[in-house]
């Protein structure tokens, strides 16, 4: 009865989001538990002043709360509530608690609380429940890998297309909330006026989280946007004000022009068996024509799901006091004629679980009159495989009767240095209650973050939320070093092992109606490359030759993939978001699912319909433009000086190359050897005639395995010598790069 998982790669997460209750509860306690308009945690969040300890088991530190944060130097908790009546009114009453940024959509109500005033929302006549609201958040002189890795720089120097014509909207924690975006658009990384390449149009900034808290995941995610498609102009809203404030943001980014919406944000407490107020909005937009793209998450396979199989009552104790906590009918995890009520959790030093846990009832949050959950189902963690030994600081047991059919386990953080061993149990609360069993079950653990060795488990889906939503196109991830342009040794990119899978299966309409037949949607669309650089998110890894930090996780794989939309809506504006989804699943590469035995032809729940082309799928929109004239300069018939070496090999263009091997050694770069210092023997000249006036556009065919090897400087005709080192493609192969010099761009 055990399942051992380990830290992975990179998670879409931001902050780790989690409350270990410090006081031991008493029966009364217990019974307000059930009782309370607000979940556990918001209350233990007010009661501890946002103290939290990281495990009890371990009798761990305190440390500060990371679901509360400052605005403005005040202390504040985001939260969703589900109102009894008119949203309005809900609204009108968390604005006499001091609530900020309060806005609703469909039958959810998003803000801020004051922490001060967390408890006083037990007053509110038109709250029905609210509960804290955790999510995770996953050009210039710095230059993507993944621009390589799916051949857009390929496409964008054949087709000629930069995205022009395209708003791009990124929603994800914050923007500019550490600085950094000025230096950003000096150095070409980010648009805005000063770009050294006329890409002046700023980012249009809707919303800020303007925490000092907030990571700036969306700067990273507009500087690999704007490697792939410079021309196209961005926008951002921040995602980190609650469910109803990231719809709205949605709305709010299509009304300010934007044709393509890429987010990196889950709200774990979304539906998984239905479309929530997120999803809503992904489908609002979509059918506006607004081609919308979202990361489907790291948390690999670990995950659980089952028939709900009842064993009891049994009369489930707290462990400190052996209070009572209620009578439960238990959730058997042995499908066969045993019997097994706990699952084992064994987790490493370093180690988290938090479970969400979801059942097949209506959310009453998805609209005003939806029915909500017709049945209380809780989720706990135990000391020890017995029914009074149940850590309740850990569990959680909200009463879910007309509310959503959710429950969120706490963070059990390890921070020892040995395993600990934990123990599930799901049951469905039965004091004085008639209610109807639930039928199907399902918890994702997003604590970790790669494939689990979980009992009674068939690696299941884990990706749910808008990004499963029927109109958005939901993006896995692959790091760019696995894949063939970086890898020789590959003839497919290989998926990475903490993307998420597809595969959640979808119950009931918007409104709660069940539905006749079970909707399993092909989630994720495809993959893009991840572990790409940025200028400052994420960390430097000892694999690439630079030392940039590489940015990981889906966050990093779906700003990708939007970009590569930008460029076919450049080629075809009248793509439709189904045409277009169609079109780069069409041409995409296929992947396999390592998990499944045999090869996946075609689509799979790991990696969609494979790995995104963007070469291919803008040749599916047309042939490039002709030039008007094709000038070809070959290494072997010009001038070259003699610190410069004729290298033959077959793979560069016409069989040779030259290569700088002067006195001053192979890593003094041109761009600390200026051309005041030059003469003949520093330098290779091409002399070429034209037969027509116009512009020419300059494109190099080059090697450049390191960053000690990407930059020269470019005179034309006796003109200006001008500096170039952008864009070049970092690994061990021959890559058309096209001239952009420093102030000045092609041609």
């Amino acid at each position: 009865m055990s399942f051992t998982y380990f830290r992975g790669p990179l998670l879409l997460s931001v902050f780790l989001i989690g409350f270990l209750g410090l006081s031991r509860p008493s029966q009364a306690q217990i019974s307000r538990l059930k009782k309370s308009k607000l979940s556990n945690k918001l209350q233990h969040i007010s009661q501890e002043g946002g103290i939290e300890q990281l495990n009890p088991k371990l009798n761990s530190r305190q440390v500060a709360s990371t679901e509360v944060f400052r605005l403005g130097g005040k202390p504040y908790v985001v939260i969703d509530a589900i109102p009894l009546g008119a949203c309005e009114d809900l609204i009108k009453e968390l604005k006499s608690l001091g609530g900020i940024h309060l806005t609703f959509y469909g039958g959810l109500v998003s803000g801020l609380i004051p922490l001060d005033r967390v408890l006083d929302m037990e007053n509110c006549k038109a709250l029905g429940f609210a509960r804290e609201s955790p999510k995770r958040a996953g050009i210039g002189i710095v230059t993507s890998q993944g621009d390589a890795a799916f051949q857009a720089d390929e496409a964008r120097n054949e087709f000629q297309v930069s995205g022009q014509g395209s708003k791009i909207g990124i929603l994800s924690d914050s923007y500019n909330a550490r600085g950094g975006a000025a230096q950003g658009v000096q150095n070409g990384d980010l648009p805005g006026p000063g770009n050294p390449f006329g890409n002046d149009t700023p980012v249009d900034v809707l919303l800020e989280f303007s925490s000092p808290v907030g990571s700036d995941e969306g700067r990273g995610m507009a500087e690999l946007i704007h490697d792939v498609a410079p021309g196209a102009d961005l926008a951002f809203a921040s995602a980190f004000f609650g469910q109803a404030n990231f719809a709205q943001s949605i709305i709010d980014l299509k009304d300010a022009n934007c044709n393509i919406i890429v987010d990196d944000i889950l709200y774990f407490a979304e539906p998984m068996f239905q479309d929530g107020v997120i999803a809503q909005a992904v489908d609002e937009v979509s059918a506006e024509g607004v081609h919308y793209f979202s990361a489907t998450g790291n948390f690999g396979t670990s995950s659980y799901e089952s028939e709900f199989r009842g064993q009891g009552p049994f009369l489930l104790q707290e462990r400190d006091r052996g209070q009572d906590i209620g009578n439960y009918l238990v959730h058997d995890f042995d499908p066969g004629p045993g019997v097994d009520i706990f699952q084992e959790v064994t987790v490493p030093p370093g180690g988290n679980l938090r479970l969400i846990f979801q059942w097949d009832q209506p959310f009453a949050s998805n609209c005003v009159s939806c029915p909500g959950s017709a049945n209380d189902v809780d989720i706990f963690i135990a000391n020890s495989p017995n029914l009074d030994d149940i850590f309740l600081s850990l569990s959680s047991l909200a009463n879910n009767l007309g509310m959503d059919p959710i429950e969120i386990t706490q963070d059990t953080l390890n921070r020892g240095s040995s395993p600990i061993t934990l123990y599930v149990l799901i049951g469905k609360f039965i004091n004085g209650l008639n209610s109807p069993d639930p039928s199907f079950i399902k918890y994702v653990n997003i604590g970790a973050d790669d494939s689990n060795n979980l009992e009674y488990g068939d690696n299941p889906s884990t990706s749910y939320g808008h990004a499963n939503a029927l109109n958005s196109s939901g993006v896995g991830a692959s790091a760019f070093f696995n894949t063939p342009t970086f890898n020789s040794t590959l003839s497919r990119p290989l998926v990475n092992n903490f993307s998420s899978r597809g595969g959640v299966p979808i119950f009931f309409d918007r409104l709660g109606n069940r539905l006749s037949t079970t909707e399993i949607r092909q989630t994720p669309d495809f993959v893009g490359p991840d572990g790409t650089n940025t200028s400052f998110f994420g960390f430097d890894i000892t694999g690439d030759p630079d030392n940039f930090p590489n940015f990981f996780g889906t966050s990093a794989a779906a700003p990708h993939v939007a970009a590569v939309a930008a460029l076919a809506h450049e080629l075809d504006n009248s793509l439709s978001p189904e045409a277009m989804r169609q079109l780069l699943n069409s041409t995409a590469q296929d992947m396999d699912d390592p998990l499944t035995s045999g090869f996946d032809s075609g689509f799979d729940f790991r990696t969609g319909f494979g790995f995104i082309q963007a070469r291919e799928a803008l040749a599916q929109l047309g042939n490039p433009p002709a030039p008007a004239e094709l000038i070809s300069l070959e290494a072997e018939c010009a001038t070259i000086g003699a610190n410069w070496t004729l290298v033959a090999d077959p793979r560069a263009s016409e069989g040779y190359y030259v290569v700088y091997e002067g006195e001053d050694g192979p890593n003094k770069t041109s761009a600390s050897l200026g051309p005041q210092e030059t003469g003949e023997d520093f330098e290779v000249q091409f002399d070429f005639q034209i037969s027509q006036a116009g512009d020419y556009f300059f494109f190099v065919h080059s090697l450049t395995p390191s960053s000690n090897d990407d930059s020269y400087w470019v005179s034309v005709d006796g003109g200006e010598f001008r500096l170039w080192f952008q864009g070049f493609v970092l690994n061990d192969n021959f890559n058309w790069v096209p001239y952009q010099a420093i102030g000045q761009g092609n041609p």
